[in-house]
């Protein structure tokens, strides 16, 4: 991961944080799981940052992750 794909994908960055605080705080305010529609948000900011190949982490196929997280939200979502 350089500075300038990170640079360049800062609306991604700052979505997935964004995504995480809400998490977070719904959590810490419900004391429960958080929403689904929460989590949902957090798996497609985190997929898009994958996908835009912002992260690149040595020895690990980005894309097969992100493809991983797009089924788990499917049968999220599906439920």
């Amino acid at each position: 991961m350089n500075v300038w794909s990170v640079l360049k994908n800062i609306g991604l960055v700052i979505s997935l944080f964004k995504s995480i605080s809400s998490l977070i705080s719904d959590v810490a305010e419900t004391k429960s799981a958080p929403k689904q529609n929460l989590v949902s948000g957090f798996l497609k900011s985190l997929e898009q940052l994958l996908d835009s190949g912002a992260i690149d982490i040595p020895g690990v196929d980005e894309k097969a992750v992100s493809d991983a997280l797009k089924q788990i939200e499917s049968q999220l979502v599906g439920q």
